[in-house]
């Protein structure tokens, strides 16, 4: 994984981000929900680049990209399994927290704006911290509780307790359809 102390190629202040969250969260991208292409298919978005090229988005289950990245370079050794087009799908619709101690004025602004989705981005209210077993919440405007996924490899929260063929309630909240693979929550701790 590639880590920046501080990425000043994109005015991005950052302790440890992924490239790739990086280009997410600082190139202009549009991202619709409603677009023709996805209109009226669950967990579908379509993404514009700033080069004009259109990828599909699905956030459905784990998500996944049309991008020659997503086909060609994922998963990657270290384990990051989406491209930087599915990282601003969720970060931009509210599925994943935008670390708190991201400089926010580097922030894409249509990122902000989530103008053609139904989400709006949630920012962490602190860094998850520690071991990655840490997890800090925020309350949006009406209250209501949102969680930061902690890394552990599978990208679950740290509090995931599923079993059998549902998701928990946590990994439920935090916009996972299917439950985590045992396997990979055992070797997570």
């Amino acid at each position: 994984m590639s880590t920046y102390a501080t990425d000043r190629k994109n005015g991005i202040d950052v302790e440890s981000i992924e490239r790739r969250d990086v280009r997410a969260l600082t190139e202009c991208m549009t991202v619709m929900e409603h677009a023709p292409e996805v209109a009226g298919a669950d967990g579908l978005f379509l993404v514009v680049t700033q080069s004009g090229k259109t990828y599909t988005v699905d956030v459905l289950d784990e998500p996944r990209c049309t991008c020659p990245d997503a086909q060609y370079n994922l998963p990657t050794t270290d384990g990051r399994r989406t491209c930087k087009h599915a990282s601003r799908v969720t970060y931009e619709t509210g599925m994943r927290p935008i670390p708190a101690w991201v400089n926010r004025d580097a922030l894409e602004s249509q990122l902000l704006e989530a103008t053609h989705v139904d989400g709006e981005p949630v920012f962490a209210a602190g860094r998850v911290a520690g071991d990655g077993n840490d997890v800090e919440t925020d309350s949006d405007e009406r209250g209501t509780t949102r969680r930061a996924i902690a890394d552990g490899g599978c990208d679950r929260p740290a509090d995931c307790c599923c079993v059998g063929e549902l998701p928990c309630f946590m990994c439920w909240r935090a916009g996972f359809r299917t439950p985590a693979d045992e396997s990979a929550r055992e070797a997570d701790e």
